[in-house]
């Protein structure tokens, strides 16, 4: 399962479905299955682990600061975390989670060093909610604001990530207001429509699915079930870490 997270690359798209009534309500709004979206960014460890908010610095390992998740959400804001650990903290409110696998050519000279401005920036902003914006992003007919950076839901960010990565078009056509978790669906289209020349991504692999009979769909199920098992013990070694640590600080 370890191979499988490192398997992401930046530019990935992690899609959720949580059992939260704020993802419920997100998910009956747009009528989707999905509620929650987050940006992979992979990156030096040195460079990324600065960027966690301080609960996630302690306990966390040097190996797991590479793979990271960037995201919008309730009470932090804009936030970067090491996904390893922010699964396995979350895991247990996840009744699905996907990716959409970037493919094409290596990223353009400078992109890598243009979305980690941009994380830098943002940072801290909050997060929007119930705002006109996502009124009018599920409204096909309304025309969304320019853009601004002031705050962000989720699906807002992550356009906008891919945007300064240099693989979604950033012009007129494509407001990263009138984005929602939905427009990331293989059946929307979106990264279809937009992604600049050479550059596309896979249909949704599901890597959990807990709302199938048994936990997991039949053809996902094992990989699904192992995954959950590694990330609630990576969650019970963690706390052990950070145990360790303050009784050590305390002697």
């Amino acid at each position: 399962m370890q191979d499988l997270l490192q398997s992401l690359n930046t530019g990935d798209v992690l899609l959720y479905s949580t059992n939260d009534w704020g993802a419920t309500f997100n998910r009956f709004f747009q009528g989707s299955p999905w509620s929650h979206v987050g940006l992979v960014i992979r990156g030096e460890a040195e460079a990324q682990s600065p960027r966690f908010p301080k609960d996630y610095v302690e306990g966390v390992q040097s190996r797991d600061c590479e793979l990271c998740v960037f995201e919008a959400v309730p009470r932090r804001g804009v936030s970067l975390f090491p996904l390893r650990d922010r699964l396995a903290r979350t895991v247990g409110t996840i009744t699905m989670l996907a990716v959409r696998r970037r493919q094409g050519p290596e990223l353009a000279d400078g992109a890598q060093e243009a979305l980690s401005k941009f994380v830098d920036e943002v940072l801290g902003r909050e997060l929007e909610v119930g705002s006109f914006d996502m009124i009018r992003a599920i409204n096909p007919w309304a025309q969304n604001r320019a853009e601004n950076w002031d705050a962000f839901f989720c699906s807002e960010l992550v356009a906008e990530g891919l945007q300064q990565l240099g693989v979604l078009r950033d012009d007129d056509e494509l407001n990263s207001n009138d984005v929602l978790p939905r427009s990331f669906d293989t059946e929307c289209g979106l990264l279809e429509k937009f992604c600049l020349e050479g550059h596309s991504y896979s249909d949704v692999e599901m890597i959990i699915d807990s709302s199938m009979s048994g936990g997991m769909c039949s053809s996902r199920r094992p990989r699904g079930d192992r995954l959950v098992a590694e990330l609630n013990q990576h969650k019970e070694d963690s706390k052990r870490r950070q145990k360790e640590r303050r009784s050590r600080e305390a002697e």
